[in-house]
């Protein structure tokens, strides 16, 4: 009889182990400190990449004032009176252009804020670290 209770003992404490799914034992997780000299890497890879960023911003920029001074003619032109010698077709051709131009410069516009925010967030929390050294 006293068998029979020890090996029901040892299976109700072996389904209630399993049925909460609860470890006994919590393996420990080691955490990995990054030296100064990693750290330091990390500066430089941040310079490297900030810098083409900035690179890429600035080509963009031009790009998009070019599209602009361009515009700001057209439309110049147009208040003045002057005429078009297009004829349906290409002004068709040219008016779809201008839309799919302008549409994705909005949808650049809607991005660049949402990565400027993001940004700007994690670098406020990397000062905040900073500053509380």
């Amino acid at each position: 009889m006293k068998k029979y209770s020890v090996c029901l003992s040892i299976i109700v404490v072996a389904l209630a182990a399993t049925s909460t799914d609860q470890e006994f034992i919590k393996p420990k997780t080691k955490k990995k400190y990054p030296s100064e000299q990693q750290s330091a890497e990390l500066d430089g890879d941040l310079v490297v990449e900030g810098t083409a960023l900035s690179a890429a911003l600035v080509n963009l920029s031009q790009k998009v004032i070019k599209i602009v001074q361009e515009a700001i003619g057209r439309v110049n032109g147009y208040a003045n009176g002057e005429k078009s010698s297009d004829g349906k077709c290409k002004r068709l051709d040219l008016y779809e252009k201008k839309l799919k131009i302008k549409q994705e410069i909005e949808s650049a516009t809607a991005e660049i804020v949402r990565l400027q925010e993001h940004i700007a967030q994690l670098a406020d929390d990397l000062d905040g670290l900073i500053d509380s050294d």
